[in-house]
């Protein structure tokens, strides 16, 4: 069963379908059941059947609200009283802040400096103390881990948590009963992996020869290198358009079921991203941010291995600065 304070150190094989289950549950009545969306335009490229799962419409606008309540609500009334932390650069953070909000859980929120303005401003809307600490989150996570141990407060991880991993295979569950039959393959975007850990582990119980395709950008791919020795030269700056998926510490537990599920990684461009933002907006009016788009990224770059196929792509988020959008267009 999931983890909490009075069991063992976790270990993957300790989340089970039930635990999954379990989250959907407590769930009901908190997030949406996201729609899955076939795409004529994206079908017809790959000769076969492109379904998009809308994460991006779910409340906070990313999936990251399923695993931050699931968490939340396994705090203690002394945790809750002492408050949280959670470190991010955005979408975990806006989904811990309006459960907290909710919950009326007290919560700090440490951001990498160059987080978008619209992330910051979403946090602060929902009550939330922002402090800003590093260039990106290895170094936020330094100033929480801080905070957390000086103030007694619980770290909300956004992803290496087997609690949170539980939330967001919840995505899985729905995949499952939406489209009934085993699909060929489904592509989902990878930072620290939470949301490919929970969604590969459910599909791996359930459909088996579904192949798991994960997603990073070229600015960030710690868990491509990881699993599947992805190597290159190129300069790497320290900024992506896809911030969602930039982690440069991938997680302990996720890194434990994605060497499992796995088929592979796809590294993208900065620039096949922006397509891909442009392509949603224009064929499907769908707004999505960086990470959100670069499922689609990974297939318009790659049509050739998704041939003939009927296939799952994940749009995880869409909180993007208007600005930006304006760019992509």
């Amino acid at each position: 069963m999931i983890q909490n304070k009075d069991t063992p150190a976790f270990s993957e094989s300790h989340l089970t379908y039930d635990d999954f289950l379990k989250a959907q549950r407590d769930l009901i009545g908190i997030t949406e059941v996201t729609p899955l969306v076939l795409s004529p335009s994206l079908s017809s490229l790959i000769e076969g059947k492109v379904f998009l799962k809308y994460e991006h419409t779910q409340i906070t606008h990313s999936f990251k609200a399923r695993g931050a309540y699931i968490k939340l609500i396994s705090l203690s009334e002394s945790e809750r009283k002492k408050g949280v932390v959670a470190i991010s650069a955005g979408n975990h953070a806006k989904a811990v802040s309006y459960h907290c909000k909710k919950l009326h859980i007290p919560v700090t929120v440490v951001m990498p400096h160059e987080t978008p303005a619209n992330k910051v401003k979403a946090c602060e809307d929902l009550g939330a103390q922002i402090i800003f600490h590093g260039a990106h989150l290895a170094e936020s996570f330094e100033k929480g881990e801080e905070i957390a141990r000086k103030k007694g407060m619980t770290i909300i991880h956004p992803y290496d948590d087997p609690l949170i991993i539980a939330g967001q295979g919840t995505v899985g569950i729905e995949l499952i009963e939406q489209h009934r039959t085993p699909l060929d393959a489904v592509v989902i975007p990878i930072g620290g992996g939470g949301l490919a850990a929970g969604i590969g582990r459910v599909l791996s119980a359930r459909w088996p020869l579904c192949d798991i395709y994960g997603v990073q950008s070229e600015f960030a791919p710690e868990m491509a290198e990881l699993l599947f020795h992805y190597r290159t030269t190129a300069p790497r700056p320290s900024k992506t358009i896809a911030e969602g998926i930039a982690v440069k510490k991938p997680g302990v537990y996720t890194q434990e079921i994605l060497k499992d599920v796995l088929s592979d990684i796809f590294v993208v461009t900065e620039e096949s991203i922006k397509k891909a933002i442009h392509y949603l907006l224009i064929h499907e009016k769908q707004v999505t941010e960086g990470a959100g788009a670069s499922g689609v990224a990974a297939l318009l770059a790659n049509i050739h291995a998704f041939k003939g196929k009927n296939i799952a792509i994940i749009l995880c988020g869409s909180n993007i600065d208007a600005a930006f959008i304006k760019e992509c267009l």
